[in-house]
This record gives C-alpha cells, sequence and structure tokens, in this order.
C-alpha cells in the first residue's frame, strides 16, 4: 500500500508543501505534475532524512536571522 505526500506530512509533524520543499532539495523530487507516492518501508529512511533537513534549514534560517539583527543601522 502507499503512502500519499500529504500523508508522510503529517506524519513529520510538518505541512505537505514543506515536505515537497524537502524532496526537491533533496533529489528525490518527481516533478511538477507527478505524484509522491511512498511505501512504509521507506518512513524511516524519509524521516532520518527530513529531520536532518529541517534542522540544516533551521540553521542557516537563525544565522540568517541573528546576522540581520546584529547588523548596524545606517543613519
Amino acid at each position: 500500500m502507499s503512502i500519499s505526500a500529504k500523508d508522510v506530512a503529517r506524519t513529520l509533524d510538518t505541512t505537505p508543501r514543506t515536505f515537497r520543499k524537502f524532496l526537491r532539495a533533496s533529489g528525490m523530487g518527481v516533478g511538477q505534475g507527478s505524484r509522491y507516492e511512498f511505501e512504509k518501508r521507506e518512513m524511516a529512511r524519509l524521516t532520518k532524512a527530513f529531520r536532518a533537513w529541517e534542522s540544516k534549514r533551521n540553521s542557516a534560517k537563525k544565522d540568517e536571522d541573528e546576522t540581520i539583527v546584529s547588523a548596524p543601522e545606517s543613519d
């Protein structure tokens, strides 16, 4: 039985949009108009890869936010 991207996203406690961004960023994207379907046996691999991607993404965003906050104001 295949699992949809929406169901995988729900399992990962994220939005389907964010999950699709992860798939495209990690090279697992299948292109516009195509459908993502996964098998239950893939869940452990997807979960591990998604958590690593999410952590890296959040870290980069935090660094970017800190740079913006610490930038000197110009007169």
